[in-house]
C-alpha cells in the first residue's frame, strides 16, 4: 500500500494508521524563486499586522540574540533593528531602511 493510499484510508482507520506510522517525513519540493516570493509576501503580511510592535513588547535589550533559541529565524535581525530604532527619529528614512534590512 502506498503512502497516498494510507492517507486516503486513514479516515476509517485512524488509530491503526497512527500506530503503524509513528513518524512521517514529508518533503515538499518547490522552486526557490516561488518559495522566496511566498516568504516575502508572508513577512510583509506579518509586518502589516503589527509584528514589530508585538516583538518590541517581548524584546529584552541586554540579551544575546546570537545563542540558543534566540537564534531563530529573524530574531537576531529584529534585535538589531530594535536596538537601533530608539536612536533614530521616526521621520528619518534610515529607520525604514534598517527595518527592511532586518526583515
Amino acid at each position: 500500500m502506498t503512502f497516498r493510499d494510507r492517507v486516503i484510508t486513514m479516515e476509517n482507520h485512524v488509530f491503526m494508521f497512527k500506530h503503524k506510522n509513528d513518524s512521517w517525513f514529508i518533503w515538499i519540493d518547490v522552486e526557490k524563486s516561488v518559495l522566496n516570493r511566498r516568504v516575502d509576501t508572508r513577512v510583509d503580511e506579518m509586518v502589516n499586522a503589527r509584528l514589530v510592535d508585538e516583538v518590541r513588547q517581548i524584546f529584552i535589550q541586554d540579551v544575546d540574540y546570537t545563542k540558543g533559541i534566540r537564534r531563530s529565524i529573524g530574531v537576531p535581525e529584529m534585535a538589531k533593528y530594535l536596538r537601533e530604532e530608539k536612536n533614530i527619529e521616526e521621520a528619518d528614512e534610515s529607520k525604514k531602511m534598517i527595518l527592511q534590512a532586518s526583515i
